[in-house]
Parts: C-alpha cells; structure tokens; sequence
C-alpha cells in the first residue's frame, strides 16, 4: 500500500470519527473505510501534500469538537447547569444595563440639541464601546410614514470615532455628514428651510458640539465597561475549564 493511499484511508477514518461523534446532528456521515472506487477517484483527485493538509483540517476538527463536546456535558451536570444559568442571567442584566445607559445619554443629547435647535428636531442615537453616531432631523409626524425617523427622510449625521487610517489610531474625532436633500421651493417648503438653517446653526456652534463630544467620551467609557465584563463573561461560558 502506498503513501497515498495511507493517507486516503486515515482521513476517511478520521472523518468518519468526527461525523459519529456528532450524532444526531451529521444526517449522513462520512463512510469509515473508502470504496475502491473512492479510493481510485481520490487518488487521482489529490496530491500527497493535499491529503496531508485535509487530515491536519480534520484533526483540529476533532479537537475543537471534542472540547466543545466536553463543555456541552459539563453543561449537563448540576454544577455546570447552575453556572450557565447564573453567567447568562448576569450577561443580561449587563445588557440592559447597557441600554439603560444608551437611552439616559440619548435622553441627555436628544435634550441639548433640542434645546438648541427648537422642538421641531428630534435625534436618533446609538453607541457602544468604540464610537458614538448621533442622527439629527425634523421629527417625522406622519404616521402613514413608517420606517422613516425624519420628516422627508433626511438627517445630518454626527459620528465620533477614532480615524483608523491615521496613524494615532487612539484618536477620536468629530465627524458630520449631511445627505442632498435634492432641490425644493425656497419660500413654501418651511420644513426644508427650517433643517439647513438647523444644520448650519449645528455645524457653526462649537460649544454644543464640544458638549456632546464630552457626553460620547463620557458614555463609550462606561460602554466600555459594560461590554468588557459582557466578554469575560462570554469567554467563560466558552470556556468554563480556563
């Protein structure tokens, strides 16, 4: 028997192994020992150096599937059962936590902007442990305009993070990006009027946007926190024997 055809015999053993080892989950497992016929298809098929490369695949495989066979069972104990319970329940009072905070900072931005650029504009926010993205427009009252969260379905946008192009990538900035807003009648069409006015009153107000960069700073720090303990705890129900 050559080398290769070794080879051919030993990764379809392999393979059969991993697919019995998933039970109920492999629907048609691979065969344990090769047809002559697969044997002379594979032969054919594939180098000495491919065989090599599919067992060494197969191998890491097993091992992942063993350990996550193994913290499967773990799971299935008592001992294991209470820690999977305890680690989610406290994972999710994390992130609610965390949308607790989200909604407070919201709240906090929403009012400054608002007191600023008058009750017609309202904004969307969402953030996390890396950037903060604040959308500002007119607020759509149009019930029969589902999807949209501005009137006429225009924002201006204010993004903080940091510039990864850059060499400094710890460097965070404040960016604004405003959509067309196409042509409209510069005399009837108040709403339209009204947001560019709003937009250049944002853009040129440096005190309110250094308020808000200290509210970003403020809240993607304790985003940060949050989201830390939220990844230690991940890890270790990934890995509940490290």
């Amino acid at each position: 028997m050559g080398k290769k055809e070794k080879l051919i015999l030993e990764y379809f053993a392999l393979r059969h192994q991993f697919d019995v080892n998933e039970g109920d989950n492999c629907k048609n497992p691979w065969n344990e020992i090769p047809t002559k016929g697969e044997i002379r298809e594979w032969m054919g098929k594939y180098k000495v150096i491919d065989l090599e490369g599919k067992i060494e695949a197969v191998k890491n495989s097993l091992e992942f599937q063993n350990k996550r066979l193994k913290i499967k069972a773990y799971y299935n104990t008592k001992e294991g059962s209470d820690l999977k319970e305890y680690l989610e329940s406290k994972r999710e009072y994390l992130y609610n936590k965390f949308m607790d905070l989200q909604k407070e900072y919201h709240t906090n931005i929403n009012n400054l902007v608002v007191d600023f650029l008058g009750n017609k504009f309202t904004t969307v926010f969402v953030g996390d442990k890396y950037s903060c993205r604040l959308e500002i427009g007119i607020i759509n009252n149009d019930k029969n305009r589902k999807g949209l969260d501005f009137k006429f379905g225009h924002d201006f946008t204010v993004t903080y993070d940091s510039n990864w192009y850059k060499t400094d990538k710890t460097k965070y900035e404040l960016n604004i990006s405003c959509a067309s807003i196409d042509s409209f009648n510069a005399i009837t069409d108040k709403d339209r009027i009204d947001y560019v006015i709003g937009f250049g009153k944002f853009v040129s107000n440096t005190e309110l946007k250094n308020k808000i960069i200290d509210l970003f700073k403020e809240f993607i720090n304790l985003a940060g926190n949050i989201f830390d303990e939220i990844d230690a705890i991940n890890n270790k129900l990934n890995n509940p024997f490290d």
